[in-house]
């Protein structure tokens, strides 16, 4: 139900945080994508702790932040408008102190573009824990919005959450050095 979706093949939702970089984040906007299970803009960081905690209980994504929706179509991005530097500093304390359970945030991935300072949310869905709790409620992300999730939902969230850790013994980084 929430196991699996196939995320966009551009390396925006894939890259090592240190490739993520203007050149990449301007070839992504110029796609002219529409906001949906895993994209959304944001003007500003006021709304995105709830999006991103959306994104965690569904697939994952990007939320773009600094971006202005297109007048013509508030589904897409539309003029960079940018945001203060301190707002990434502010954004992630803001996810870690108000999420439950607690300590989890997203890659935020702070990014110059044509001058003006992006903020790239990256939402790892298999790296939060489930459900991701934001002010006492459960979203989930469906047809790019944020949505109050279901009882079903929300117990297969539970279940997800409570699956078995992964196993390290086979990770050669984890195996018993054998002297002999």
């Amino acid at each position: 139900m929430l196991i699996a979706m196939p995320n966009l093949a551009h390396p925006i939702f894939s890259a090592p945080v240190d490739a993520v970089d203007s050149e990449m984040v301007r070839g992504f906007l110029e796609l002219g994508l529409e906001e949906s299970f895993t994209l959304d803009y944001k003007r500003n960081i006021d709304p995105v702790a709830e999006t991103a905690a959306a994104m965690a209980n569904s697939y994952g994504g990007i939320i773009l932040v600094g971006v202005d929706p297109d007048p013509k179509n508030a589904n897409l991005g539309g003029k960079l408008v940018g945001v203060a530097p301190s707002e990434k500093d502010r954004l992630v304390s803001k996810m870690a102190n108000q999420y439950e359970p607690p300590g989890w945030t997203p890659d935020v991935i702070p990014v110059t573009v044509d001058g003006k300072h992006l903020l790239v949310v990256r939402v790892d869905h298999h790296s939060a824990p489930r459900p991701l709790v934001n002010k006492h409620q459960i979203k989930i992300r469906l047809d790019g919005s944020n949505q109050y999730a279901d009882l079903r939902t929300i117990h297969a969230l539970f279940q997800q959450g409570a699956a078995p850790a992964p196993s390290y013994s086979s990770d050669p980084r984890f195996a018993v050095d054998r002297v002999g």
